[in-house]
This record gives structure tokens, C-alpha cells and sequence, in this order.
């Protein structure tokens, strides 16, 4: 069951033609010239009839809505009899369960951090913010290799402000008090909703994981191979018609930060493939990446034996590394997987408004996971964040390209006017970012707008930080940011966020 339940928590989260085409799945010889044919009916009728969630009579899906038919879960279940969101979790009596994702702020109530409770911020109007019904406590010691134990707690009363605790490392130290304490209880398993992962063949090549809660609500997981029995998901190449596998750790191979690397052989030539902290054993697949942020290239790889003693490069010295196996191990690489045998799938899209949904089916057009939105009139990919004004809007981005960050080049960060635009990524004519992100505050966004030519490096340059003071920007040179002017505000689509 464990295996199950993390596999469905990797995947569930992205053919513009009215015929949509695939390569042939009968894998023969010339298989990447004949095409399959899956007409725009179909896969809209599959789209209806095969949903990727489903409401119970207590767990209800929250909804990121672009209108027109074109609509995704949104992350998390609301929990109706608790009022709080919950996401797939082991609870204390071994059961997967909808767990509260409310989390607490790790602060103690006595010096031995035994005694947890909910610290909470005061709110612009000065009141303490209201606190939820039921947390996610902090998991001590740390979860690792798959263990993924949960404490939740009732929030019983409230409590009058008093020295804190909080851990570092293994110690219990004084904490920063807080004027709005709540006094926690253990909450029983029982309070939430229990749910069973299974798996369903959806054709010969694929398996989806669904989970079931036993009120009824429903919840498409990871895509299987069922070739190699591995879980396997849209790849980073955005282009790919290819189901690639899940990695279970990964390796670097990029001449131009060796120092950061780690390598099996006292001359640092053999690379290694760290685990990621939450795979137990050996990790079945990892993948690489080489080149750099212009020129990336990206494969997947087996591994052989685990490094007993693994090497870094310091001051052009290969010495034995001191941090290499805080990353819960690490190991030889081995023999790369070819991509011609990964599994082959549909990109399809949906919806009739100017946003739509982007997805992935299978070959017979069988719905299997979700990505992007898309932009029909900026002819982009996007993606759902918050604006100052309270709405939620579709912010455009292309593949492997990082966002540009707006920057004043005064020191009040009030004149719009006097704003540049800063990326690391720079390169040359026809790799131009779209559109810069001007912030508000650390979490929402004021606007967002069209890129123009590269300009000189400002002398000073200011942004917004979390409280949405202004502060001097802090650029890391080493990053070779690239610096442009920026054009006019772009008009996006809106999304509605709403529960079923």
C-alpha cells in the first residue's frame, strides 16, 4: 500500500488541431510514420465521460475554473464536516486518510518541544487570524525514505501569549513570542476520511492509480507504464509524445559548476546519482541534465552500486566529500534508458474560451493527467497566480524559460515608469523572455508586462520584499543576469477558483 500511495501523490496535477495525431502504438519499425487518428469527438466524449475527479457526499474538490469547459482540480479536497482542506496521508492507525494541510509553525510550548502549539500572526486589522479547526503538527524526527507519518491536531482553546520554543537541529531553543496562541489536542484517525488506492488498466500500455474515499469523492493519481511497472509523467520537453519515467534521484553533469558536483573515483571523473531523502534503497531511475541553462539536454539513467565514499571538487583539488551523503545516499550511474521505448501518449486540449486546458491521453484518447492552461490569444502556456486586486489570472510562461522579475530603478518603488526586467537567462536573439512579473508584495502580483530590448546593467535597483516595503535588490552576478525594458501591461484571462 505504501508504494501505491506515493505513486498517487507524484502525478495528479499538460493537439491544437481539431484532429488530434499520434504516433501508431503498434510499435512497429516505421512506427513514427504512421499516424493513429483521434478525432475531436471522441476525446471530447472520453473528456466527459472518464472525469479525473469526483466530489463525495463529505469531500469536496476545489476547482481552478477558466470558464468554457476548461477546468482542473485544484490541489486539495475541502473537508465539508471539518472545514478544512485535506490531501491524501498515512494517519496514526496506518489508514490513508484525507489529512488536514493546514500546517502549524513548529513552536513548542515547554523547553523539551514536546508540547506543540498554533502560532498565529495578527492580522492587518490587528485581531488574531482565525484559527482552523484541525492542523498538521510538526513531524519530529524528520520523515524520510517513503515514512510519511502525520499528527494531526484539534485546535481546542485559545491561550494567553507566552515564551516559545522551536527546534534547531536536535536542540529545543527560545522562540520568538506570539500574541495569538491556540492550545492543541492529538486528533483521533478517525475524524477523517478513509480512502484505498487501486490501480485501473486503462489500455495495454497504461494504468492510472485512483483513489477512492469512502464518501464517494474520487482522485485520478499517478500514470503507470505497464511495460516496466513504473510510474511515468509528462517530460520537461514540452514537445515530447512520450510518457517518461518518474526519477528517483538525479545526477548533474554541467562542466561549468563541477565545484557543486559529486563523483564516485578520488579523480573526479566519474559522476554520481544522489537519491532523492523520500526513495528507499536503490533508486530505480534518475535522470541528468548537461549543458547549461541555453543548451540543456536531459536523459535518464539506472544506477549500479551505492558510493561508499563519494568526492568534490575543492580549489581544483578531488577530495572526499563531507556533504555528499547528507542526501540520503548516493551511487554509481549506470547504463541510459532509451527514449524510443518510453511509452507513447496524446497531447489534447479542451475547453471554448480563450483559455483552455491542455492534456494528456492515451493513444485511444483516454483522459490521464492534466497540465497547463493555454492562452489562445497570447498563443502561450500559463499558469494561475494572484493579483493585488484579488483576482486570480493566467500568467504566461514558456518551456525551460525562467521568469522575469521586474525591478525599480528608484528607491519608493511607486513609478512604474522607471522599472527594468532581470533573467539569468540570456541566450541571444530569439530566446527573448515574454513578460516580466512586477510584484506587490512576496505573493501576489501588481501586473504583468511585455518584455522590451536588452539594456545595460542599472547601477541600482530596487523591488518589493514580503511586508511591500522597498529594499535594494540583491542580484547574484554569478547568475549572468540579462537586463531588458519593459512594455505594456498584458490583459489575462481570469480564473475562478471555486469548491463543487
Amino acid at each position: 500500500m505504501r508504494a501505491l500511495f506515493v505513486a498517487a501523490l507524484c502525478a495528479c496535477s499538460g493537439c491544437q488541431s481539431n484532429v488530434h495525431i499520434a504516433p501508431d502504438p503498434s510499435g512497429g519499425a516505421d512506427a513514427g510514420s504512421r499516424l493513429a487518428r483521434v478525432e475531436t469527438h471522441v476525446l471530447e466524449a472520453m473528456w466527459r465521460e472518464h472525469p479525473l475527479w469526483h466530489s463525495g457526499t463529505r469531500l469536496r474538490a476545489n476547482i481552478v475554473d477558466a470558464g468554457g469547459g476548461a477546468a482542473r482540480f485544484g490541489r486539495y479536497f475541502t473537508d465539508a464536516e471539518l472545514g478544512v482542506d485535506c490531501t491524501l496521508g498515512v494517519a496514526a492507525d496506518g489508514e490513508l486518510r484525507c489529512l488536514p494541510v493546514a500546517d502549524a509553525t513548529s513552536r513548542y510550548l515547554d523547553a523539551e518541544c514536546k508540547q506543540p502549539v498554533l502560532a498565529l500572526a495578527k492580522a492587518p486589522n490587528g485581531e488574531c487570524a482565525t484559527a482552523p479547526s484541525v492542523i498538521q503538527g510538526d513531524v519530529y524526527p524528520r520523515a524520510t525514505c517513503n515514512s510519511l507519518p502525520s499528527s494531526p491536531y484539534v485546535v481546542t482553546g485559545r491561550l494567553a501569549k507566552r515564551s516559545l520554543y522551536l527546534r534547531e537541529d536536535d536542540k529545543c531553543v527560545a522562540a520568538t513570542e506570539y500574541d495569538c496562541l491556540y492550545e492543541l489536542a492529538p486528533a483521533p484517525a478517525s475524524m477523517f476520511v478513509r480512502a484505498h488506492v487501486q490501480s485501473e488498466a486503462i489500455d495495454q500500455t497504461f494504468s492510472l492509480l485512483q483513489i477512492e474515499y469512502e464518501d464517494g469523492a474520487r482522485l485520478s493519481g499517478a500514470t503507470l507504464d505497464r511495460r516496466s511497472g513504473a510510474t511515468c509523467a509528462a517530460p520537461l520537453n514540452d514537445e515530447s509524445e512520450r510518457c517518461e519515467p518518474n526519477p528517483e534521484g538525479y545526477v548533474e553533469l554541467r562542466p561549468w559548476r563541477r565545484e557543486l558536483d559529486a563523483y564516485a573515483d578520488s579523480d573526479c571523473q566519474q559522476p554520481v546519482a544522489w537519491r532523492f531523502p523520500n526513495v528507499c534503497g536503490k533508486p530505480a531511475v534518475v535522470y541528468s541534465v548537461a549543458g547549461d541553462d541555453c543548451s540543456a539536454t536531459m536523459s535518464y539513467h539506472t544506477v549500479t552500486d551505492e558510493v561508499p565514499v563519494a568526492y568534490e571538487l575543492t580549489a581544483e583539488r578531488c577530495e572526499p566529500s563531507e556533504m555528499a551523503h547528507v542526501r540520503m545516499g548516493v551511487f554509481k550511474l549506470g547504463a541510459e534508458l532509451d527514449p524510443e521505448k518510453f511509452p507513447r501518449w496524446l497531447r489534447a486540449r479542451t475547453g471554448s474560451g480563450r483559455l483552455q486546458l491542455d492534456y494528456l491521453a492515451s493513444l485511444g484518447g483516454r483522459p490521464l493527467s492534466v497540465g497547463a492552461f493555454y492562452d489562445t490569444e497570447l498563443e502561450l502556456s500559463c499558469e494561475p497566480e494572484r493579483f493585488e486586486d484579488g483576482t486570480t489570472r493566467c500568467v504566461p510562461r514558456r518551456f525551460a524559460e525562467k521568469y522575469v522579475d521586474a525591478y525599480y530603478l528608484e528607491p519608493t518603488c511607486a513609478d512604474e515608469s522607471q522599472i527594468a526586467g532581470a533573467t539569468s537567462l540570456g541566450c541571444g536573439t530569439g530566446t527573448e523572455p515574454f513578460a516580466a512579473r512586477i510584484k506587490a508584495d512576496g505573493t501576489r502580483l501588481r501586473s504583468v508586462r511585455r518584455v522590451g530590448p536588452i539594456i545595460e546593467p542599472p547601477v541600482r535597483l530596487f523591488q518589493r520584499g514580503w511586508s511591500r516595503g522597498c529594499e535594494p535588490a540583491n542580484i547574484n552576478a554569478g547568475m549572468r543576469p540579462t537586463f531588458y525594458t519593459l512594455g505594456e501591461a498584458l490583459n489575462l484571462a481570469q480564473i475562478i477558483e471555486h469548491r463543487e
